[in-house]
């Protein structure tokens, strides 16, 4: 909460989560027009993600989107610079990780963001823009929006993306670009916006 406004996550701790023991994190987005508690359900219940989480002992947060756009809520990538959880996404995805902190045992080595389309943007920018917090971030049938990184903080990047993709296409749409080619970009040295490129296991806690 800041002021008026509220905005809301939902959380799954694996049964065997310890106080004392430093737990992994992963942040999940849905995408546009979607909600935290449906993702939840398919992702998390439904494909497994929390079995796979109880398992290996990671949290799972599903921050859930507020700003309008066309009747949607959807995920704002690049950070504004305004301190305001209700305009800048960026900053709300900070505070929020600050009250998963306040409240579970997280170990900061091992915070990834992750998320589905334009929650996949989000994560994408995350990395950009708050890269020294995230080990790793990821998306799935998402691309990168262009910003500026900050490139003192480098996390890594694994992308799930469909060449059948209508609504997000593989060899982009204007204003988009192709997976194959934002990828190439993200991880060129001195383009801006370099982060790295890992085997797709390596993030994985």
């Amino acid at each position: 909460a800041q002021g008026d406004t509220v905005r809301e996550y939902l959380i799954h701790v694996p049964d065997a989560y310890q106080e004392d023991d430093p737990a992994p994190l992963i942040l999940n987005m849905h995408g546009a027009c979607g909600d935290a508690e449906s993702y939840r359900g398919v992702v998390g219940e439904k494909k497994g993600l929390h079995l796979l989480a109880d398992q290996h002992g990671f949290l799972v947060a599903y921050p859930q989107a507020v700003i309008k756009k066309d009747e949607c809520v959807v995920w704002q990538p690049g950070d504004t610079g305004e301190e305001d959880i209700a305009l800048d996404d960026v900053y709300f995805i900070q505070r929020l990780l600050d009250d998963i902190q306040s409240r579970y045992n997280i170990d900061e080595e091992r915070i990834f963001a992750l998320g589905y389309s334009n929650g996949g943007m989000m994560a994408f920018s995350l990395g950009c823009n708050s890269g020294g917090i995230f080990a790793a971030v990821g998306g799935m049938a998402t691309t990168m929006i262009p910003e500026r990184c900050n490139e003192d903080h480098t996390p890594s990047v694994i992308a799930f993306h469909g060449t059948r993709d209508s609504v997000l296409p593989y060899e982009g749409v204007a204003p988009r670009y192709s997976v194959s080619y934002d990828l190439a970009v993200t991880t060129a040295p001195g383009q801006g916006r370099e982060m790295h490129m890992p085997h797709p296991m390596d993030w994985v806690p």
